[in-house]
């Protein structure tokens, strides 16, 4: 997830459906959450992430994710 948001210049809520995998509403909260946490600012073509974000997602390694079960 997170190699993948790096490889997008902005995303929009179609984005997080596809890279979550979750269904709009719950797709709108996480977009939301990331909104309201300032790791992503609002622009004309959809969301772009601010550079702290940015800073985040790289230091992030894939083993450091812990695999979360299914609501």
């Amino acid at each position: 997830f997170c190699q993948a948001l790096l490889g997008h210049s902005f995303v929009r809520l179609v984005d997080f459906e596809d890279l979550t995998g979750k269904e709009r509403k719950e797709a709108r909260l996480i977009l939301g959450t990331l909104v309201q946490c300032g790791a992503l600012k609002r622009k004309s073509l959809g969301y772009v992430k601010t550079p702290g974000f940015i800073r985040l997602l790289r230091s992030i390694k894939p083993e450091d994710i812990p695999v979360l079960p299914e609501i």
